[in-house]
């Protein structure tokens, strides 16, 4: 008998290879694409505490992570289905640039709108030094994918990841999206717009040309004004930061 034994996931993934196949009830999107009563009639109620709530962190983190990657209709269907207010964004990270954005512009995102605005953070902010935990999406189901929760809080000045040229951020889906959505998605365009005006890694030659510098051109004064209370209010603004080497 071999001494070398299957994970309990390696083992469920064996059984079922359609893992990836939208309505494989292992597939999270079938708990997650839509409202919560849909998701507990295939799930039942008790599936993994809260993962029957489309609101929950997983589900959020998830689709986040899904959608960064690729903008499909899947991502669009979960903006259009989840339209209620009143749950809180608990796939956020950042928690204090999104708030200080939503209540700068009074804007009350439904669930559909927090997964743009998460999925732009996730593609185009970096967070230095912190680490997502990895953990099963749903640990009751053998084959159940891992995906990667952050925490929600930064106190640290942050990063714009490298947004290569033109070319490619014109012909990127999410930033269209966000530049469409621009309340929704305004801690993630404020903190490139920040990064644009400090000359922060070549960015202004990245976007030399595209539709986001045509945007901070176009919205300039408005952008000035939201960014520089954002820098006294929100760490991840806040331009001094000596344990990574940046000076105001």
């Amino acid at each position: 008998m071999s001494k070398k034994y299957a994970t309990f996931k390696e083992f469920g993934s064996a059984l079922n290879p359609n893992i990836k196949n939208p309505l494989n009830a292992s597939n999270p999107l079938t708990y997650c694409l839509v409202p919560s009563l849909n998701s507990q009639f295939v799930h039942g109620s008790s599936s993994a505490g809260m993962l029957y709530s489309n609101q929950n962190a997983s589900c959020m983190a998830f689709m986040s992570g899904r959608c960064m990657k690729e903008w499909d209709g899947y991502c669009q269907a979960y903006v259009d289905l989840n339209q209620d207010t009143y749950w809180p964004n608990m796939g956020v990270i950042d928690v204090a640039a999104y708030n200080n954005a939503k209540n700068y512009y009074n804007v009350k995102p439904t669930i559909g709108q927090d997964l743009l605005r998460n999925t732009c953070y996730r593609k185009f902010i970096f967070v230095p030094g912190q680490k997502p935990t990895i953990t099963q999406f749903d640990s009751n189901v053998a084959n159940s994918p891992f995906i990667e929760i952050y925490n929600n809080e930064v106190a640290v000045y942050s990063f714009v990841k490298d947004l290569g040229n033109a070319k490619l951020i014109d012909s990127d889906p999410l930033v269209q999206k966000m530049l469409e959505n621009p309340l929704v998605c305004m801690d993630v365009i404020g903190r490139i717009y920040l990064a644009y005006k400090n000359k922060e890694n070549g960015i202004e030659n990245q976007i030399k040309d595209s539709i986001i510098e045509k945007y901070f051109k176009l919205n300039e004064k408005a952008l000035d004004a939201f960014v520089g209370q954002a820098q006294t209010m929100v760490p991840s603004f806040q331009y001094y930061n000596n344990l990574y080497g940046w000076t105001s």
